[in-house]
């Protein structure tokens, strides 16, 4: 990760902080923007700690890019059965998204799975 802050020139600009995501030690409202990327969907049933921690440190407004395996054809084909039970669907997501409060902006397909786009929704005294 660092080789690849230092060959974009932005060490300067970017912290690398290893943390748990269903435990974040951030104070709340810290971050305009947060992505994952195929990290998530093996959280198992800890994905609602993980979605509620990452709305906590969102601002008003914030947006949280995810991209997860899901179950689908191409799933199936490289993981079999593995993909049947394993794997979440992207209503199974979307519900999640629902749970913790946040708004789906945006969805599609990328690489054999899923991405999701949703929003912090907006609050009216939030901080800027």
């Amino acid at each position: 990760m660092e080789s690849n802050l230092k060959a974009a020139n932005i060490t300067d600009r970017v912290q690398i902080v290893q943390s748990d995501v269903t435990n974040l030690k951030f104070d709340a409202d810290t971050f305009d923007t947060i992505a994952s990327s195929y990290m998530m969907d093996h959280l198992g049933e800890e994905k609602i700690l993980a979605l509620r921690e990452l709305n906590r440190v969102l601002k008003s407004g914030g947006k949280f890019l995810l991209v997860v395996i899901v179950r689908n054809y191409a799933t199936f084909a490289i993981a079999s059965f593995i993909s049947l039970v394993a794997m979440g669907t992207k209503e199974s997501w979307r519900e999640l998204f629902r749970q913790t409060n946040f708004k789906l902006l945006e969805e599609g397909d990328i690489n054999g799975g899923a991405y999701f786009l949703v929003e912090k929704p907006k609050t009216i005294n939030a901080k800027k």
